[in-house]
């Protein structure tokens, strides 16, 4: 090799590398050994990589957009994540971290804040974007429960409404007898014997008025039955929906809205099954009597036999439990606000999410920090021992671990210039 005349490379002190021309005894060209990359930053690049991961699913879970541009547009958020990770996290341990370590505080909270806004900003989508589906799935859970409860209640009133009808079919009953009574020998307005007078018409209207809801009540308790047994089935078929994992959940979520509207459909069915309201109006009706022109006599017998039969039915109405219970609504969709208010069921994720954006780069940052000032410390102690000041203004530590020295073997004096 020494015949062509090469120079001979050699690294020197510092790192560089300098050419001179070696005799050529001196044996063949020697390249410098190869530099393996350093922990810190190849764990920095790791790290940033896998946030870039993390975010690049978590994005996608958050977007639920299918097709070319709902990935890309994923992906270019999780790249731009990972960059600002990595370009933020760098800059606070190879500057923050050795100004800190000289003296410099005001780097040292730039870079803690820096450090913490990057991870805290990051967190959110990471946490949620991992819990987003498990959390709409609980939400459905819910709804399917409460639905499941609201139905139960429904059952309890529909088997409590049966009460009703014989109460209405003896208000029947009695108001055809005194209909009878008095249309034979006037034993309500006790006047003449008999006749179809004012007080039988009142009487027949009653009747007619009392008969009409005999009927309605007898029509909705069938009807109720075979309700009942459709809503039973409808939330069976929605809770079978919910737990078919073979489908994503937001496949999922659109049968159960179509489930619900049909639950919703029956649920009005069994409303107009079982009239509440109509019938604490009929109550009402009775206790407030009826008024007839010129049989006062007549009239408060009558009132006292109407307001005895609405205080009867009133008091079947009041034990119907939780007739006016509301009917659970359908949930909106799980944002990424709606994951926080779950943060008990995911703690775990939590934390480990919170490990990975917020503790590992701090625990970087401080381990970097803690290893610069016993460097420090340590050329310090070096300098006092052979009676040079022991805090020489320069960097005693650059970013690339070599020795304080200049370029080409030059070391800075105290003044900071190089020599």
């Amino acid at each position: 090799m020494r015949a062509n005349g090469l120079p001979q490379l050699i690294p020197q002190q510092g790192g560089d590398v300098m050419s001179s021309t070696q005799d050529s005894n001196n044996g063949p060209v020697r390249m410098p050994k190869k530099e393996h990359m350093p922990f810190r930053e190849l764990s920095l690049i790791a790290f940033s990589g896998l946030t870039s991961v993390l975010i690049l699913l978590s994005v996608v879970n958050l977007l639920q957009e299918d097709g070319f541009w709902g990935i890309a547009k994923a992906a270019i958020i999780a790249l731009a994540a990972g960059l600002v990770s990595y370009g933020v996290n760098r800059f606070a341990l190879e500057k923050g971290a050795e100004l800190a370590a000289t003296g410099f505080t005001l780097a040292g909270i730039i870079s803690v804040v820096s450090i913490l806004a990057v991870g805290a900003g990051q967190f959110p989508s990471t946490y949620a974007g991992m819990t987003l589906n498990s959390v709409e799935e609980l939400r459905l859970q819910q709804f399917l429960d409460d639905t499941t409860r609201y139905g139960g209640t429904r059952n309890e009133v529909a088997s409590e409404a049966s009460r009703l009808a014989p109460v209405v079919e003896a208000n029947v009953a009695e108001l055809e007898r005194y209909r009878q009574c008095e249309e034979s020998n006037s034993c309500i307005s006790s006047r003449g014997d008999g006749g179809y007078g004012p007080v039988a018409k009142a009487l027949e209207g009653l009747l007619a008025r009392a008969t009409d809801i005999a009927k309605l009540l007898k029509e909705g308790a069938a009807q109720r039955t075979v309700l009942l047994s459709r809503l039973n089935d409808l939330i069976a078929q929605g809770q079978t929906e919910l737990g078919n994992t073979d489908k994503p959940i937001r496949e999922r979520r659109q049968e159960l809205v179509k489930i619900d509207a049909r639950i919703d459909q029956v649920l009005s069915e069994l409303d107009e099954a079982l009239p509440v309201a109509l019938l604490q109006a009929y109550a009402a009706e009775l206790s407030g009597g009826v008024t007839i022109a010129d049989r006062p006599i007549a009239t408060e017998r009558l009132n006292a036999v109407l307001s005895r039969q609405g205080q009867a039915l009133k008091s079947v109405l009041s034990s119907l439990s939780n007739a006016d219970a509301l009917r659970p609504d359908f949930p909106a969709k799980a944002g990424v606000s709606t994951t926080f208010e779950y943060l008990g069921n995911f703690w775990v994720l939590a934390s480990v999410a919170g490990s990975i954006e917020l503790v590992y780069p701090l625990s970087l940052w401080f381990y970097t920090l803690f290893s610069l000032v016993w460097t420090k410390h340590k050329i310090e102690q070096a300098r006092a021992a052979d009676g040079e000041d022991p805090t020489p203004p320069w960097n005693t530590t650059p970013p690339n671990g070599h020795s304080p020295r200049g370029r080409r073997g030059r070391s800075p004096d105290h003044s900071g210039r190089l020599n």
